[in-house]
C-alpha cells in the first residue's frame, strides 16, 4: 500500500493534468468536453486531499459528497457546499 501522501500526490497530479487539458480545449471551443474534464479536476482533486488524509478508498463522483467527506478532516468545505447550494438555489434578484 502506498503512503497516503504519496497516494495524495498521484491523484492531484493527475487532476492538475486534467486541468490542463480542460484549459486547452476551452481555449479552443471545446466547452462540453472541457466541463466535464473541468468536474473530473474537481473530484481527482477532492479525492487527494482524502487519500493525503489517509482514506484508503474514496468511492463515487459527486463533488457535493465528496466536498462532505473532506469536511471531517476541514470544517471550511463543507461551509462552501453550504454557500454554493444556497447560491444555486435562491432565485435572482
Amino acid at each position: 500500500m502506498r503512503n497516503p501522501i504519496d497516494e495524495g500526490r498521484r491523484w492531484l497530479e493527475q487532476a492538475l493534468e486534467d486541468l490542463k487539458w480542460a484549459r486547452d480545449l476551452a481555449e479552443r471551443g471545446g466547452y462540453h468536453i472541457a466541463c466535464f474534464l473541468a468536474q473530473q479536476v474537481g473530484e481527482k482533486a477532492l479525492k487527494a486531499f482524502l487519500y493525503a488524509k489517509g482514506e484508503e478508498i474514496v468511492l463515487g463522483n459527486s463533488i457535493e459528497r465528496l466536498c462532505n467527506l473532506c469536511s471531517k478532516y476541514n470544517a471550511e468545505f463543507s461551509e462552501r457546499v453550504n454557500y454554493l447550494m444556497r447560491t444555486l438555489t435562491s432565485s435572482p434578484p
